[in-house]
């Protein structure tokens, strides 16, 4: 049995992320595309072009439409091969689970990405199923709570919406897919990664072959993405819905700028240890809050970070609004901390590394988000965990300024 986790950049500008494990049968493979909601526009020949919203998702679906090979999901799908996409803020991602015939469908997989046959008639196709998506969201209970969380932390929350509008989706054409198409799906802009079973040299030689097949041309632009200032938009805005339960959010925007790439990485160690401590069933704040009968359930806790800003959400269904606010600002000022806990968290994260290593597909996950959210080019090792402490949670999290916050609330009428 062999493992072996790598990454290197062909000459095209690819890069190769692997995770390799001989002792497995089956091969992942995903392609992700550094193109999703957050592009704002690009400039080109001087001129500067603004993408209409929800385009990147829309293009992601004309990808799988216009195939070479028609209907990408149904081709793959009747070969027995597991495959989707999705689109997020800064990323649209296509990928295969196979145990068959892996290199030849990787092929297809890069063919697919990279050679979509675009036409006026699938488009109004590929559209129908588009809306209906963004027709079911209006039904989703927590659609205008999340709306005010958007006007709440983000001054771009407008541009915000990976799916875009009806208005947004209908006024798309080809002539726009194709164009972010030729100048976003280049290989310089993308991550193949690899999990499973296969021979290295061998991959790596028919990735080569075959993006030299396709011959992408490399288009000068510049690309502009939007740029969110480290402020909150509004401190507060509440809700008024009778018909779901009341609940509150307390979101923060925390300033990165101190942290180096590899620290940021090592900060969201620390960070799953503070929400762990402080806000899993069981603690002072979830106590309070069952014992005094202001709420009933978990308090949910969001961690993330979008380029130099970490954004963090505390969130419990309750109308006890500014008890919950105050317990919770009280925990971000004093940052509370357990020596005991710390190690025994520490033991439990260094065991779900070793799981993860079991099935490498589950490794490719945290070494691209590495790559695309903390431009850092390694995977997590059970070494970084080890080299976690108690002095240096403390020194990490005594930089944060948790004073610049938003507070969102639903509550009924009366």
């Amino acid at each position: 049995m062999m493992k072996k986790n790598d990454t290197f950049v062909l000459d095209n500008g690819l890069r190769i992320v692997m995770c390799l494990d001989t002792s497995k049968k089956a091969c992942y493979a995903e392609i992700v595309t550094r193109f999703g909601s957050r592009t704002e526009g690009f400039i080109r020949g001087g001129k500067k072009h603004i993408i209409t919203p929800g385009l990147a998702h829309v293009l992601e679906h004309a990808v799988i439409d216009n195939s070479p090979f028609g209907n990408a999901f149904d081709h793959l799908k009747n070969n027995f091969v597991g495959f989707n996409g999705f689109t997020s803020s800064t990323m649209t991602t296509f990928y295969i689970n196979d145990i068959l015939d892996f290199e030849n469908n990787l092929v297809k997989l890069i063919k697919i990405v990279n050679n979509p046959q675009f036409n006026e008639e699938t488009l109004i196709e590929t559209k129908k199923p588009i809306i209906e998506e963004i027709r079911k969201s209006s039904d989703n209970r927590f659609k205008n709570f999340i709306d005010a969380e958007k006007r709440c932390l983000y001054h771009n929350h407008n541009k915000l919406e990976t799916l875009g509008t009806e208005e947004d989706v209908t006024s798309i054409t080809n002539e726009e897919l194709r164009e972010c198409h030729d100048l976003f799906y280049t290989p310089s802009n993308q991550i193949i990664s690899l999990a499973g079973n296969f021979d290295i040299e061998r991959i790596k030689k028919l990735i080569i072959d075959t993006y030299n097949e396709l011959s992408r041309k490399k288009y000068d632009f510049e690309e502009i993405v939007l740029e969110e200032p480290l402020s909150v938009n509004k401190k507060s805005e509440e809700v008024i819905d009778n018909e779901n339960e009341e609940l509150i959010t307390i979101d923060f925007k925390v300033s990165l700028d101190k942290f180096s790439n590899y620290e940021r990485v090592k900060l969201s160690f620390y960070m799953e240890y503070f929400f762990r401590y402080n806000f899993r069933d069981g603690s002072k704040i979830y106590n309070y809050m069952i014992d005094n009968k202001y709420s009933v359930y978990s308090i949910d806790v969001g961690y993330r970070v979008e380029k130099n800003i970490a954004y963090i959400s505390i969130t419990s269904f309750t109308n006890y609004l500014n008890e919950f606010k105050t317990f919770v600002l009280d925990i971000m000022q004093n940052i509370p901390y357990d020596e005991e806990e710390f190690e025994i968290w520490k033991k439990e994260t260094i065991i779900s590394l070793i799981l993860r290593g079991e099935h490498p597909n589950k490794e490719l996950g945290p070494f691209v988000d590495n790559i695309i959210t903390y431009d850092y080019y390694d995977i997590d090792t059970i070494e970084d965990v080890n080299s976690c402490s108690i002095g240096e949670f403390k020194e990490f999290l005594s930089g944060f300024d948790f004073d610049n916050y938003t507070v969102v609330s639903r509550r009924k009428e009366n």
